[in-house]
């Protein structure tokens, strides 16, 4: 990146770094009208708070657009597959949407089906589809028997809680790891609530690297994901206002998921001409 001048305090620089990631993000030109993320984890892990914290940043308040998992909740929110798109303040579409499916509960009647997670992300499954008991199957009302390439996920992000990683059960972790394994498509991690993992990033959010590097460890050995595509957020939770630190990690991550699915689909449409 481009050095910044001597003379601004750290305060500025991230509100320089911040609009600059929120203009590359709002000028970005996927290979696809708009890239689709896939949301996934454990119930309370943060997904609906990510998506509400994205809102914010580019409506420059805090929102309540989607009601935020409740962390003491054992069962989840979001009961269908949700389609979110946000808007940045010039009205300009983003080139991103996001997906947001209820969490992944280990009980096999409870939570999201891995084979409804596999059929989503090949775009077999329509917005708005409500989970059962038992995947869709291929006679549904709500099955998409030949899915656009805008239909299809192009990334899929793990979105995981850093005070709870060592305490997710074996079960979540085991339909985790089969989803992953099965996913053909890019693959990252979010890590949310780091100011409840660490005091050190509480008191202060630039510490946030380094403290969380033990976190990131086990999540990559718990999952298989790398440890350069383990990225950690902190969701808007209780904030009044606008926090600039806040916005440049979670602009950061999804600069870098943007990226990541694109360079996938540049790659993929190039090897099928």
């Amino acid at each position: 990146g481009e050095l910044v001048s001597e003379e601004q305090s750290p305060p500025e620089r991230q509100t320089d770094a911040k609009e600059k990631m929120k203009a590359e993000l709002c000028q970005f030109k996927p290979e696809v009208e708009r890239l689709r993320i896939l949301l996934y984890g454990p119930a309370g892990s943060g997904k609906s708070s990510f998506i509400t914290s994205v809102a914010n940043i580019f409506k420059g308040q805090p929102t309540s657009e989607a009601l935020a998992d409740a962390v003491c909740a054992g069962t989840s929110f979001t009961t269908k597959v949700r389609k979110s798109c946000t808007v940045s303040g010039n009205s300009e579409i983003l080139p991103f949407v996001f997906n947001d499916v209820m969490g992944l509960e280990g009980e096999e009647s409870k939570g999201v089906h891995p084979d409804d997670i596999i059929n989503i992300l090949k775009g077999h499954i329509k917005d708005n589809y409500e989970f059962q008991k038992h995947p869709l199957g291929d006679n549904g009302l709500y099955y998409n028997r030949s899915p656009s390439l805008s239909d299809k996920v192009h990334c899929l992000v793990c979105v995981l809680p850093a005070d709870q990683i060592s305490f997710i059960r074996d079960d979540v972790t085991k339909k985790m790891r089969e989803i992953r394994e099965r996913a053909s498509i890019p693959q990252a991690v979010m890590v949310t609530k780091v100011d409840y993992a660490c005091p050190v990033v509480k008191s202060d959010l630039s510490k946030i690297y380094h403290s969380m590097t033990i976190k990131e460890k086990e999540c990559s050995n718990k999952l298989g994901v790398t440890m350069n595509y383990i990225f950690p957020v902190k969701n808007y939770h209780e904030e009044k206002d606008v926090v600039p630190e806040i916005d440049v990690l979670i602009l950061d991550a999804l600069l870098k998921t943007v990226h990541l699915a694109n360079d996938f689909l540049n790659k993929d449409q190039k090897s099928l001409h």
